[in-house]
């Protein structure tokens, strides 16, 4: 589908990035190329998920040490996100200590989830909390 130039939020499409070979997009192993070349890894991406969908990713049973997150900015985030399961993400690391905010953002998809559409979209969701099946949750609605 192409959108009207007038509609597009970029000048140009991108090349290259869906189809096999070509200079965008992410080389084969998970593996982003800086640069120069060298492979680094990927941060987790969260998986955003539609406001119209019933079910809603589970909770993560896992350790912070299994998942490649730093214990310290594990039990950070999850503090936050216990006292409060809806949040902005500046407003989330801006509440975080400011030594654990770079290894939060890579820890925060293991421990929230994300609405791309809706009425809680961009919003970082607890993993376990569906914002939908309670009035309360209407507050933080963005």
């Amino acid at each position: 589908v192409m959108v009207p130039p007038i509609y597009s939020k970029v000048d140009e499409p991108e090349t290259g990035y869906f189809g096999g070979g070509g200079s965008g997009g992410l080389s084969g192993g998970g593996f982003a190329t800086a640069g120069g070349g060298e492979p680094r890894r990927r941060h987790a991406v969260s998986e955003d998920v539609d406001f119209t969908e019933r079910s809603i990713p589970p909770c993560l049973g896992q350790s912070p040490a299994v998942l490649g997150c730093p214990p310290e900015a594990f039990a950070a985030l999850k503090a936050q996100l216990d006292a409060r399961p809806v949040w902005a993400r500046l407003a989330l690391l801006e509440a975080l200590p400011a030594e654990v905010r770079g290894a939060a953002k890579r820890c925060l998809p293991f421990l929230a989830y994300r609405f791309g559409n809706g009425p809680f979209r961009r919003l970082w969701i607890k993993r376990g909390v569906d914002p939908r099946s309670d009035v309360s949750f209407a507050k933080y609605q963005g």
